[in-house]
């Protein structure tokens, strides 16, 4: 640079200080409205094999699933696309019991599916499983 810096210098960050304080007072105000008015359950809670929310009373008003809160899913070794559509709600995650190993079956408090398959009467594999939000995940 000839001449060495400029003399005249200016502040510039004014206008993008401005844009970025409205943005997240927009940003804030669209998330306390969705908080407040919307239904995150919808968004974060398991889904069945029937595509149903555990845990949630659907706009038919079925509520099958209103006490069955959590996703477990019995057969985690099949195809990735797969899995969750093998999936159940349950009302509480399963453990396994005194005199059971891991990939043993036991019939366990489900939500019947409506679909005839393997998983219609419940009697699932079981194995250790711990809750974080509405998933039942392996605990090893």
């Amino acid at each position: 640079m000839q001449g060495g810096y400029a003399l005249k210098r200016g502040c510039t960050d004014i206008p993008c200080l401005l844009i970025f304080f409205v943005f997240l007072g927009v940003f804030g105000w669209a998330t306390f409205t969705g908080f407040k008015d919307g239904q995150l359950y919808k968004l974060i809670g398991g889904v069945d094999g029937d595509g149903k929310i555990c845990g949630y009373v659907d706009s038919k008003g079925d509520t099958a699933r209103k006490d069955y809160p959590v996703l477990y899913l019995p057969q985690l070794n099949i195809n990735p696309k797969k899995t969750f559509e093998n999936g159940v709600c349950l009302k509480e995650c399963p453990s396994l019991k005194d005199g059971e190993t891991k990939g043993d079956k036991r019939v366990m408090d489900c939500v019947k599916r409506t679909e005839t398959n393997a998983m219609s009467d419940c009697n699932m594999i079981v194995y250790n499983t711990f809750k974080i939000g509405g998933y039942c995940l392996p605990a090893s």
